[in-house]
């Protein structure tokens, strides 16, 4: 029993640290697609950037603008998908730790984050304006900069693709992430309730 515990002290540990890598990670890849799309925006307007400056500007650059944008979105996505999934592993250490010392109640269980009512706070606030700074960033910046072609009349037929449908693809799989977190969270919300409620406490 007491290498069954430390294994779970140690399983709960690393998988806070992969937790933390990974959140580090996905936000890493947000950070990649602001500076990503600063960058064509000077490349395209001739902005001198850190010493750095085109000849001439380089208009067809906001072309590219939108794949950046979905393949960055995509990376994002996979990366939240595992700090969803590692969540809601951790939200089950609790209940692990009841079984494996064979406690009572599950009034004994030490609680995680993960498995808080705190979480459910969480979904109803700081999820919606993640999404929101989500769209801003993948879907806003690069409709304004192929906004921007459109209004110099710099846009040619085939560039309407280019942009339309990435950002269209970059959209469906943010809205997708965003559904399938707010789910998770919402599910560990309802567990956490039924194990709470009287009827589960006398079972």
């Amino acid at each position: 029993m007491p290498d069954r515990t430390s294994f779970l002290i140690e399983t709960s540990r690393t998988s806070h640290e992969e937790l933390m890598f990974r959140i580090k990670q996905r936000d890493d890849w947000m950070k990649l697609q602001l500076i990503s799309q600063g960058a064509l925006a000077a490349l395209a307007f001739g902005i001198e950037v850190s010493g750095v400056k085109t000849a001439s500007p380089v208009p067809w650059a906001l072309t590219i603008a939108a794949p950046v944008s979905f393949i960055l979105a995509v990376l994002y996505c996979v990366e939240d998908r595992l700090v969803g999934l590692l969540s809601h592993w951790r939200s089950a250490l609790p209940k692990r730790e009841v079984s494996l010392l064979e406690l009572e109640s599950s009034e004994n269980e030490i609680e995680v984050f993960e498995s808080s009512t705190a979480i459910e706070e969480y979904s109803q606030s700081a999820l919606w304006w993640r999404l929101m700074a989500q769209l801003s960033a993948f879907i806003g910046i690069p409709a304004i900069l192929a906004l921007y072609r459109v209004h110099t009349n710099q846009w040619s037929g085939w560039e309407l693709d280019i942009c339309a449908v990435p950002l269209a693809l970059a959209l469906a799989v943010l809205l997708w992430a965003f559904y399938e977190r707010r789910r998770q969270v919402r599910a560990r919300s309802s567990g956490k309730a039924a194990d709470s409620s009287p009827s589960a406490s006398r079972s």
